[in-house]
């Protein structure tokens, strides 16, 4: 098989703009309340990963199963400052210490994950925004696509910019319909929101391939081409399905068309929401 690198023609600053690290749960535990159990995922390992398939900068996610414990993102992002930026987790009360700590090694953004915990609830839209405007960060969104129109005035409502994780958790097999939630979410994107064209085995109705993505990723590039961006997904934390990293290249490549659009999802868009060099 081909490798990533060529099959998407990569050029040098490739951004992953969603990933994981991951430890043995010894030095940073993991929370009881989590949904699933992690596989170990260290640096080293996400390093070389990333030699692989050509990527050479990276945005950290912080995963639910450490809860609002940023310990790990935070040490992980002091290994490669450059390098690196992170979208952290929080209680709704954040202290101006810890957000300063925060954006002072790199942190960009605060996720709320609405599908696995390990941080605030869909009550806390509002004043988990507040939080980030204050801080200067984005608001990044996992939740349910199907709850998107539930979910719409009060994220109408926000005024930091919004990024939706993973098609925005459109389901695949809803097509991209001029109503409900595919349409909720094509408004948000016309009004200046961000999605991540990232991890299609989320709302793939498929087992493998996940070819069932194709139109949906491609027409949220034709709604908001310089909003959108691209992460692997890596470790590929809690599915039932086998992940091919390098079929999840090839799938991008057939998505993201030509050297000048690739340029943009795969670098360009990622420099602005992330402020890498």
């Amino acid at each position: 098989m081909m490798s990533a690198r060529h099959d998407l023609g990569l050029m040098a600053g490739v951004t992953d703009c969603h990933l994981h690290v991951i430890g043995d749960g010894k030095k940073f535990p993991y929370s009881h309340e989590r949904a699933y159990e992690p596989p170990h995922a260290p640096l080293e390992e996400l390093m070389a990963f990333h030699e692989t398939h050509g990527v050479v900068c990276a945005v950290l996610v912080q995963v639910s199963v450490y809860g609002t414990d940023n310990g790990l993102l935070l040490e992980t992002l002091q290994h490669d400052r450059a390098r690196f930026r992170g979208v952290a987790v929080t209680d709704p009360y954040p202290d101006d210490r810890l957000l300063a700590q925060l954006a002072d090694n790199g942190v960009v953004g605060l996720r709320l994950n609405l599908m696995h915990g390990g941080g605030p609830d869909a009550g806390e839209i509002a004043r988990y925004a507040a939080v980030c405007r204050d801080a200067g960060f984005h608001l990044q969104i996992y939740v349910d696509g199907l709850l998107l129109p539930e979910m719409a005035p009060a994220l109408r409502k926000i005024d930091v910019p919004i990024v939706f994780d993973h098609f925005g958790g459109i389901p695949a097999s809803m097509g991209t319909r001029n109503d409900g939630p595919f349409q909720t979410l094509a408004e948000f994107l016309s009004d200046g929101a961000w999605v991540k064209l990232s991890a299609p085995y989320r709302v793939s109705s498929q087992k493998s391939g996940f070819r069932d993505v194709v139109p949906l990723a491609r027409r949220l590039l034709e709604i908001a081409p310089d909003r959108c961006v691209w992460g692997s997904d890596w470790p590929h934390v809690a599915t039932a399905v086998a992940i091919n990293s390098s079929e999840l290249f090839s799938l991008m490549a057939e998505i993201v068309e030509g050297p000048t659009q690739r340029n943009v999802v795969f670098s360009g868009n990622a420099k602005r929401l992330y402020g890498f060099d």
